[in-house]
Formats: C-alpha cells, sequence, structure tokens
C-alpha cells in the first residue's frame, strides 16, 4: 500500500464521521443520471421544481441507491460483490422466478433450493421449520433486509417462514454454510436474507388476486416509482384459506388468516448522503390442533393462535474519497406478539421485541486492474427481550439479554480470476459470554475453460434463546453458545457456450455443545453433538431459446451424537426438478416441477424415532400475459394427489388448484 493512500485512508478515517459535512470536491461533483452545468443561458435551465443535484464524481452503484443487477449478491458479506467472486455457496430467488412458480409464501419457494428441507406441521399457516444443509431450524439466520426475524419469544429462537407472504419481495439470498464471522448468532447452517423491492420509474400501481382449493383466496396491490432522487414502494396483500385439518385424519379443517403491509421508500440527500426506511407488519390468525387424549396423540381441537409482527429499519449511509469510503448507519426493530387465545396451561400470550443499531465501514484500498482490496469493519449492538404469562402465579415475566460485536473482513481479488475472503468475529453476550468465530472463503474463475472452483472454512454459534436460559420449562442460565465448524469444495462447469451448467459441492459441519432437555436434572443442558455432511449438485440446460430445465440433488448424512442414528426430519435424499416452457413469443409459459424426499425419520407418540415415508410430489404451473396490463396465472399442487408425511401425525395437502389474475397501470 502507498504512503499517499495510507494518508488518504488515515484522513478520512479521522474527520469522515462528520456525516454532514462536505469536501470541496464533492461541491463540484455529478450525481449520477444528472448532466453537469454548461454555459447555456439562463432560458435553458430547468424549471424551479425539479430538483437538481450538485455534481459529483461518485460512479460506484449501490444499493438501494440503484437497482440490484442480475450478477450482484449483497448478503455474502454485508457488502455488493459481483457473483463470480463470491465463495459461499448462494442461491438467488428472483422475483420472476417466483411469480413463475405461483407461490407465494417463503416455505413454499424455500422448498427449491439445494442442501435446504421444509418440515412443516398440517397445511397452510401451520408452524414450518428450516434445516440448512441437515442443521436445526434455530441454527438458521432469517433477515428482511437486515433485520433479524427469529423470533427472540419462540422456545429456541427459530423463525416460521409460513406466515410471510411474498408481496414487495424482489429476491431472496439464500447463503449456505457458517455465517457468524458476518451475521453473528443463529447463522450456523447459513442465512436466508429477504430483500424489499425498490420502486424506481413513474409511479405504477398493480394488483394481483386468486383464489382455488380449501376455500383459498388473496388479493394484494402495490404502489411504486422512483427517480434520480426517491423511490417508494408499498405493498398490502390479504390471503386466507379454509385450509385442511392439522391433524392426519382430522376432519375439523384449521383455518388461515393473514394480512401484511409493507413498504420501502428512499431519498437520496446528496451524491454523498442517502437514507433508506423499511417496514412491514403482519397479522396472522392460524387455527390448530393439540395432543388430547390418555395416549397422548394429535387429534383435532378447537384452538387458535393469534400472530402479530412489526419490522422496520433505517439506514443512513455517506460516501467519502469518490465513493471508495462508505459508511452505514442502521437501526433495525422487529416486534413480535402472540396470543394463545384456548390456551389452559401454557401461557397464553407471548411479547418479544430485537433492536439492533449497527455501524459498517466499508474501504476500497485497492484497485488496481490486477489487484483490488477491500476492507470491511464493523458494530453491532442487539437488545432482546421477552414477556410471557406466569400461569402459575399470575402476571407475567420479563427477561432480557444483549450482545455487543466487532468484526473486520478482508475482500481481495487478483487478475479478475481469483477472489480471497478473510473475516473475524467477536461476540460478548450477556447471559452467555464470549464467542470469537472465523471465516475464510476462495473462489477462482477460469474463463477460458468456463470453470470456476471455490471453497470456504468457518466457525459458528448460537447464543442460548431467552426460553432456554431466562425463562421457560426447564431453562437454565449457565448455558453455553452452540458452536460448530464447517467447511465445503466446490466446482462449477459451464458448457455449449453457457447454454449449460453444472455445479457440485461437498459440504460438512460439527456441532457442539447443542442444548437439548436432560431428564436427569430436568433442565437443558449442553449435552449434545452433531455431525453432518453431504453433497448438492445442481445443474441448468437451456434447451432451446424457449425451454429450460433445472434440476438439483442433495444427499445428506446426518449424525445425532446422543443417540448415534440420524437426526430428525433430515431426508437423505432430495431431489428436485422443473422444465418451463414458453409460447407465443414468450407471452405464455408452462413449468412443470417436480419434487422428491426419501429416508427421513421422526418421533412418533411414544417418543420412538419412526421413518417417514418416501415421497414424489409434482407441481403445475402456467402464465399468459394477455395485454401489456394484464397477466394470467394457475396452479396445480399435489398433481397426483400424493399423501404424505413431512412431520409425523400432522397432515398435508392432497391436489389443489389456484387461479388468479395480475392487472399493472403506469409507465
Amino acid at each position: 500500500m502507498s504512503r499517499a493512500l495510507i494518508l488518504r485512508a488515515a484522513g478520512a478515517l479521522t474527520l469522515g464521521l462528520s456525516v454532514f459535512g462536505s469536501s470541496g470536491s464533492a461541491q463540484e461533483a455529478v450525481a449520477p443520471g444528472t448532466q453537469p452545468p454548461t454555459n447555456s443561458s439562463p432560458d435553458d435551465a430547468p424549471p424551479p421544481d425539479v430538483p437538481v443535484l450538485p455534481e459529483t464524481v461518485v460512479t460506484t452503484p449501490r444499493f438501494p441507491r440503484e437497482p440490484l443487477t442480475a450478477d450482484t449478491v449483497i448478503s455474502a458479506g454485508r457488502t455488493e460483490a459481483n457473483r463470480r467472486s463470491v465463495g459461499s455457496s448462494v442461491t438467488v430467488i428472483t422475483e420472476a422466478q417466483i411469480q413463475s412458480s405461483g407461490t407465494r409464501t417463503l416455505d413454499q419457494v424455500l422448498r427449491t433450493v439445494p442442501g435446504l428441507n421444509i418440515a412443516q406441521s398440517g397445511g397452510p399457516g401451520q408452524p414450518a421449520g428450516i434445516f440448512m444443509r441437515g442443521t436445526n431450524s434455530s441454527q438458521t439466520k432469517v433477515l428482511l433486509d437486515g433485520i433479524p426475524l427469529n423470533d427472540p419469544t419462540s422456545p429456541n429462537r427459530a423463525f416460521d417462514p409460513s406466515k410471510l407472504q411474498l408481496d414487495n419481495v424482489e429476491r431472496i439470498e439464500v447463503i449456505r454454510g457458517p455465517q457468524s464471522t458476518v451475521f453473528g448468532s443463529d447463522a450456523i447452517g447459513g442465512v436466508i436474507n429477504i430483500i424489499t423491492k425498490r420502486g424506481e420509474g413513474g409511479t405504477k400501481f398493480g394488483t394481483t388476486a386468486y383464489g382455488g382449493s380449501f376455500g383459498t383466496y388473496s388479493q394484494s396491490a402495490t404502489v411504486s416509482g422512483g427517480d434520480g432522487r426517491v423511490y417508494h414502494s408499498t405493498t398490502g396483500s390479504w390471503f386466507k384459506t379454509n385450509g385442511i385439518s392439522a391433524a392426519a385424519g382430522g376432519r375439523e379443517r384449521d383455518g388461515f388468516t393473514n394480512g401484511t403491509l409493507s413498504g420501502r421508500y428512499g431519498y437520496i440527500i446528496s451524491p454523498e448522503l442517502d437514507v433508506d426506511f423499511v417496514w412491514r407488519y403482519n397479522e396472522a390468525d392460524v387455527d390448530f390442533d393439540d395432543y388430547v387424549g390418555p395416549g397422548f396423540s394429535l387429534a383435532d381441537a378447537p384452538r387458535n393462535l393469534d400472530n402479530q409482527s412489526f419490522q422496520s429499519r433505517t439506514q443512513l449511509r455517506y460516501l467519502q474519497l469518490d465513493g471508495d469510503l462508505e459508511h452505514k448507519v442502521g437501526f433495525g426493530f422487529n416486534k413480535i406478539h402472540r396470543d394463545d387465545k384456548t390456551s389452559v396451561f401454557s401461557p397464553k400470550f407471548f411479547d418479544g421485541e430485537s433492536r439492533k443499531l449497527d455501524y459498517q465501514a466499508s474501504l476500497k484500498v485497492l484497485s488496481d486492474d490486477w489487484l483490488t482490496n477491500t476492507l470491511t469493519a464493523g458494530y453491532e449492538h442487539l437488545d432482546e427481550d421477552a414477556v410471557q404469562e406466569n400461569t402459575v402465579v399470575g402476571g407475567a415475566d420479563s427477561v432480557q439479554q444483549f450482545n455487543d460485536a466487532g468484526f473486520l473482513q478482508s475482500d481481495w481479488g487478483l487478475n479478475d480470476s481469483w477472489f480471497v475472503t478473510a473475516g473475524y468475529r467477536h461476540d460478548n453476550h450477556s447471559r452467555a459470554g464470549y464467542a470469537d468465530t472465523f471465516r475464510v472463503t476462495s473462489r477462482y474463475v477460469y474463463d477460458d475453460l468456463g470453470s470456476a472452483f471455490q471453497g470456504s472454512y468457518g466457525t459458528g454459534f448460537r447464543a442460548p434463546a431467552l426460553a432456554e436460559n431466562s425463562v421457560g420449562f426447564g431453562f437454565n442460565p449457565s448455558l453455553r453458545p452452540e458452536r460448530s465448524r464447517g467447511w465445503d469444495l466446490g466446482a462449477e462447469q459451464r458448457l455449449f457456450e453457457g447454454r449449460l451448467t453444472l455445479d457440485a459441492t461437498y459440504f460438512r459441519n460439527d456441532l457442539d455443545d447443542l442444548i437439548f432437555f436432560d431428564f436427569n436434572t430436568f433442565t437443558l443442558q449442553n449435552i449434545a453433538s452433531a455431525r453432518t455432511s453431504g453433497v448438492e449438485l445442481t445443474g441448468k440446460i437451456d434447451l432451446t431459446q424457449t425451454t429450460q430445465f433445472t434440476t438439483s440433488y442433495t444427499n445428506q448424512n446426518t449424525l445425532d451424537g446422543s443417540t448415534g442414528g440420524p437426526l430428525l426430519r433430515r431426508p437423505r435424499h432430495m431431489v428436485n426438478l422443473r422444465i418451463s416452457q414458453a409460447f407465443w413469443e414468450k407471452r405464455a409459459n408452462v413449468s412443470l416441477g417436480g419434487r422428491y424426499m426419501s429416508q427421513a425419520i421422526d418421533f412418533d407418540f411414544n417418543g420412538d424415532r419412526v421413518p417417514l415415508n418416501d415421497y414424489f410430489l409434482v407441481d403445475l404451473s402456467g402464465s399468459y400475459q394477455l395485454t401489456k396490463q394484464i397477466r394470467l396465472f394457475t396452479r396445480i399442487d399435489n398433481l397426483t394427489d400424493v399423501k404424505y408425511r413431512e412431520v409425523f401425525g400432522f397432515g398435508t395437502p392432497g391436489i389443489a388448484a389456484y387461479a388468479g389474475a395480475t392487472l399493472e397501470f403506469g409507465p
């Protein structure tokens, strides 16, 4: 590093925290999308009601100031990166893919991700767990535009994806493997980041309505737009279904209603300064069944759970050194209320709240044609609160914990072919103590052969939830964090001028100090260990200009260190297939998909391990662009009406058909 560059960086870091200050060069800068001043006459000047940004030399687009591009990933390292430079295993689900599949909730769309399994206890709206690369559902961190969604009031802080509607979602990024160095606790298996739409262009209005089996009806409306100075996107949606019986063989349907309001708004205050605000409110009401009778088996029961949640994040960004130095300050908020209206013995209400303040600075140290380097450093403070009814003495129990963390990451690129990322993080948890994690990734791209090779190694941790160390049955204030070591190696090959892409990855995770209930002490203890390993294979081929085939296969081997057997609800084999065909100058599209699961086990009502039946599901979806403003779509789930189970004792939907239309107006 040259002396001039060192002095430049030091001066920026010393003086750059006065966010609202500006340098002389900034005053002469030209914002992207605006024209520099000329010697034109006053008559050529724009009218006073048209905003004109000062000049800037900042040219690097950044989300959400600028829209995301197809080859950009923002979740792998908390900074924007080209996909070719990311050494972690990444799956990006775009808005177009969500629309093509016809799915409308997060749990449905995640079922096609390699290395990931969803196990749902019943039909729509019933609790669902995410098992990424064989790790526990509590070991996957879920974010909404950087806001942690994991529920601080749940028994293990796991996130339930069944109630998150995908209206107003631009993309979903799934990063597999330990990510605690970047995202802290809960990111042992990986991270799922849901990214809200950023409005652009003239103001547009859209509405979607559909209905079908099980008395299902849904409607949503969106208003969005943006220009070089502001952007906005606001969506409201409503979903209702009579559902199926959550208990397998039950006759009483367990209904589900879900209402969501969400939005994203931004303002580019100056070429160096912008602000972004994201929010989402959800209210979901679900009926469910319970364990009854002397055999403690699952059966029809008139129980109901009301869920309310609100999330928001405000982010302020400031750029220096012609955009080479970026400061980001954000505050995220997540509030959850659950009310078990028909509970007799357990607490009836649970209130949880998390607040996160974070600061991040990224500096482009080197940007030569053959060598690049970016340093990223940050600090986070997270507070978690939980309140639940005390059914023994009355009133409510209120508990709290917090965490402070600092991290440092360095990204290197050599000749735009070899990329290395190394990072370290230190967490100081108020109840669980210290945790130090690190991560190293590497990716080498050989363009002449269409090949790429990548690998990663990292450590992870999960701090105990408040329901594990502070309140709830069997809680233990002495619990330590769960810890892990994970690595993967992969190769990618493109053939036939890029029409065929093949990818293969081997992964392994070793987990220690897992928290389980100890029947000797009747408390939770760090007494378990586990191992998961496997292979992820994916393929994509453009058979013709209008025909595309995609497939993925995951073979995962899990070991429960306590029993010597496999972990529950982790199928050994998972296969996804899909072929899509476009017609009539791509105005129409038909997609046929298949999903196969085999060799999964679960507990029965006696606590014994039992196998779940293998199954193969087929779905069919299609759409037709009737006019520029009207798109028709339809979907058939479980086309062959297969009887299957994802969780022992719980029902699953049979064949179901849905149809609807989307209307869009505006430029």
